[in-house]
């Protein structure tokens, strides 16, 4: 544990612009990623020399799904198990590979590039559609977690899934690092925090903002009225507004120090439950783990967990009633109830999605049924089969060249095959 915390009265100014003069030397950082602009904030100082960094956006040519398909409906967020009922249930957050393999055989098995066997400290938030988004770092085999090759990987839960999609890349620093990530959840607004080391001596972190459920992004480059100093560019999972609409965030320091950003407890009574299921810290039996964890609590009441020090990582949900009572590992609810059908259009009326879900008897929601997604001329974009909440047969995923950019087949075994933008099977 940190054992201060040193509180820096520094204002975040994004409008504020270091100005470029001729004798200023600019380095360029290449962002690579899919659908994330860049604001009119994209430089930063980077040494004493006089020294200037630039980030460009470079875009990959084709967009993840976990960046496609994105409900911005919430209607379905009602359906949740019910409140005076405990519930628990927990599922492994990541699949292996790419998790705690003895080598990187992930792109072996069509899992995105830049996804690596060491995915960790992750920004995660539920979102408005009751959608769980994930951002982790992502570190390679036998290199440093400060190591330039480490890359950003996110990965979606979507609401009334049972698993998470698979792992992609969010994006990559070409030539810096990527580490230690924060998303924060702020009236609709999503804010991604993102730490990155030896990048400049006057940038602890930067900023990316989604107004879509994390489907775009806008990447900004913080100004301060004043130098950073003594800092640690790794953000760690926290951030909120005061009353008078302050924006706070806390961040590693050096030594054992932290930093509380300011852009300007009630803990009277503090209660705790031992989670009745673990796994060992990074395959160390017999111990079970709940490492570098970051805790949420979405619109519907319930409360997520994402662990990743665990073998692999885990994801847990439950209820206050569940906290509060002598329950332990419970089964959560998967059958029963209606089976309703769901619609979300575009704008000039034509369909955008259609799915159908299972209101179990305690409102837990389960996808159920088939599951399409249109573009806005009425192709397919993407269709999966449900049942229970768990995919069960094929899911297809067409970019917007109409071209199958990738291919889940479940049934004996599963089979992930993705499609690079040559359109050949990887």
């Amino acid at each position: 544990m940190k054992q201060t915390i040193k509180l820096l009265l520094t204002v975040l100014i994004v409008a504020f612009c270091i100005p470029s003069t001729a004798q200023q030397k600019e380095r360029i950082f290449p962002i690579l990623g899919s659908q994330i602009k860049a604001s009119k904030n994209m430089t930063a100082p980077g040494n004493e020399k006089g020294q200037t960094i630039k980030f460009e956006i470079k875009e990959r040519g084709f967009v993840p799904f976990t960046q496609s398909c994105v409900r911005q409906t919430n209607e379905q967020v009602q359906y949740a198990p019910k409140a005076d009922i405990p519930y628990f249930t927990v599922r492994f957050a990541l699949p292996i590979p790419p998790s705690y393999t003895k080598t990187e055989t992930a792109a072996l098995t069509g899992i995105d590039w830049g996804i690596y066997h060491h995915n960790h400290s992750p920004g995660f938030e539920i979102l408005d559609n009751g959608d769980a988004l994930a951002i982790y770092f992502s570190t390679p085999r036998g290199l440093a977690e400060n190591d330039t090759a480490c890359t950003w990987s996110q990965a979606r839960l979507r609401y009334g899934a049972e698993e998470w999609d698979m792992p992609e890349l969010f994006f990559t620093t070409q030539g810096g690092n990527d580490q230690s990530g924060l998303i924060w959840k702020d009236n609709g607004r999503i804010w991604f925090f993102g730490g990155g080391r030896d990048l400049s001596d006057y940038l602890p972190f930067r900023i990316a903002t989604s107004d879509d459920n994390g489907a775009t992004w806008t990447l900004n480059i913080p100004h301060f009225d004043k130098r950073p100093t003594d800092f640690t560019a790794q953000p760690i999972t926290n951030a909120f507004r005061d009353p008078q609409g302050n924006i706070y965030m806390a961040m590693d320091a050096k030594g054992s120090q932290s930093f509380l950003w300011r852009s300007k407890d009630e803990g009277k009574t503090w209660h705790f439950k031992t989670l009745p299921v673990g796994l060992p810290q990074d395959n160390r039996p017999p111990y079970t783990s709940l490492g570098y964890t970051t805790v949420r609590q979405s619109p519907n009441g319930i409360i997520h967990i994402l662990a990743t020090k665990d073998f692999p990582g885990l994801h847990y949900e439950f209820n206050e009633v569940w906290l509060w009572s002598d329950e332990g590992d419970i089964q959560p609810e998967t059958t029963g109830g209606k089976v309703r059908s769901f619609k979300e259009y575009y704008k000039d009326g034509k369909v955008k999605s259609e799915w159908g879900a299972r209101i179990c008897p305690n409102g837990r929601y389960l996808l159920d049924g088939v599951l399409t997604d249109y573009y806005p001329d009425g192709a397919l974009q993407h269709q999966a089969f449900y049942q229970n909440g768990r995919k069960n047969g094929r899911e297809i995923f067409m970019n917007p060249h109409r071209v199958l950019q990738h291919v889940l087949l479940l049934g004996c075994d599963i089979q992930y095959f993705l499609y690079h933008k040559a359109y050949r099977r990887v």
